[in-house]
């Protein structure tokens, strides 16, 4: 993602990188980054929205299925050496599954699609851990600024809950 005003991408960035990805696609189908990160720089580019909710989509949907499968293969193994290896790819997997998340609703919003992205950005808090401030802050704040006036009151507790994630 880009970070700084000087990160702003160019054209020639934006170019090079939605055919990178779609490269990486075509070699990866399953790729959950790839997905994402091209949902995402659609997003950014404001353009091809619907494109970016379908890629956000399939993001969603391949991390939770591995996420699951994941899961199920460490409830269901007997071998410590092998829980612990589960455990670290559910942790990076959760990750992705969160990044997909937090994506999904910024397309939708993009798309002015309000209920869906606060949808998603709500699975996203269920989700993620305590320990996660800064991810559940923007999600919070996220929710906050699509809210509609008669949720305002819905809005300050959640901007409340934003703050309270980044105090230090």
């Amino acid at each position: 993602a880009f970070s700084a005003l000087n990160d702003i991408p160019t054209r020639s960035q934006i170019y090079w990188g939605s055919t990178s990805y779609r490269e990486a696609l075509r070699l990866d189908p399953a790729s959950v980054r790839a997905v994402n990160n091209l949902a995402d720089l659609l997003v950014h580019q404001g353009t091809g929205l619907e494109e970016a909710v379908g890629l956000a989509e399939r993001g969603v949907a391949l991390a939770e299925a591995e996420w699951t499968r994941l899961l199920r293969d460490h409830d269901a193994s007997e071998n410590l050496e092998l829980r612990a290896d589960l455990v670290k790819r559910l942790h990076r997997t959760l990750l992705e599954y969160l990044s997909a998340l937090g994506t999904l609703g910024q397309a939708r919003r993009a798309r002015g699609d309000a209920t869906g992205a606060i949808e998603a950005w709500r699975t996203a808090l269920r989700l993620a851990p305590e320990t996660m401030q800064e991810y559940r802050a923007r999600r919070h704040c996220e929710i906050a600024e699509v809210l509609e006036d008669g949720s305002r009151d819905e809005a300050v507790r959640r901007l409340d809950t934003a703050s309270a994630l980044t105090t230090y």
